[in-house]
């Protein structure tokens, strides 16, 4: 793996990171500004949301809601870089609602796969999509 490799795998690792800790953290308007201008957060099944505009009012409605605590626990990252300025992350997603009647035990485990782009010099998340495997969101 070259160090562009690194690079690029390092920087989207990140943002999938500091993407679901904004809504952790009651800040979840912030993970707007990881998407590009034209990014797609996707829920199979539920939600399909395109554009920054779109993408703003979803993550700003979320963070209103603070009702909602949860944590988002992402393991086996698995990076691909398809081109120079494209890159991938299939993860696996694991839920946790704080403020549900069982706060302990997993609410949904599902599977997270994000497109990357580098946009004006820096990585940003072109489209997100999660596929639930089990429970519920």
């Amino acid at each position: 793996m070259s160090s562009a490799d690194i690079a690029a795998r390092l920087a989207c690792q990140d943002l999938m990171i500091q993407s679901y800790r904004l809504v952790d953290d009651g800040r979840a308007s912030g993970a707007t500004e990881l998407f590009t201008e034209d990014g797609r957060f996707r829920i199979a099944g539920s939600v399909d949301i395109k554009g920054k505009e779109s993408l703003t009012r979803f993550f700003s409605a979320r963070e209103h809601d603070t009702e909602r605590k949860t944590r988002h626990c992402l393991t086996n990252l698995a990076f691909a870089s398809s081109s120079a300025g494209e890159a991938s992350i299939r993860a696996t997603l694991i839920l946790f609602v704080l403020s549900g009647s069982d706060p302990t035990t997993p609410n949904a485990l599902a599977d997270v796969e994000d497109t990357y782009r580098m946009e004006a010099g820096r990585w940003r998340i072109a489209a997100r999509t999660t596929t639930l495997v089990a429970g519920g969101a």
